[in-house]
């Protein structure tokens, strides 16, 4: 696991939405992510966010196909985590 693959996508956090934090982490892993590895670098990165919930998010559209969460319903889920993690990570 890449800390600064977790650094980017905090720094990414701060002015985009949760969505399009997928797109950081394609690029910054050089492909689409899996289902485990979005699960692993988003919960080492936003500490806050349950496995539960990431395990849901993990089924976006950006990672499984058409069938998956709409990016609405995707940043619907994450975006009171991320914002607590960031919130919590500034406090420390």
């Amino acid at each position: 696991m890449n800390e600064q693959v977790a650094t980017r996508l905090k720094e990414q956090a701060a002015h985009a939405l949760p969505h399009m934090l997928i797109q950081t982490l394609s690029q910054e892993i050089g492909r689409v992510p899996n289902q485990f590895e979005f699960i692993s670098y988003f919960k080492l990165a936003f500490t806050c966010t349950p496995i539960r919930t990431l395990m849901e998010a993990s089924t976006s559209k950006q990672l499984v196909g058409k069938d998956g969460l709409s990016d609405q319903e995707f940043d619907r889920l994450l975006s009171p985590y991320i914002g607590a993690s960031l919130r919590a990570s500034r406090q420390v």
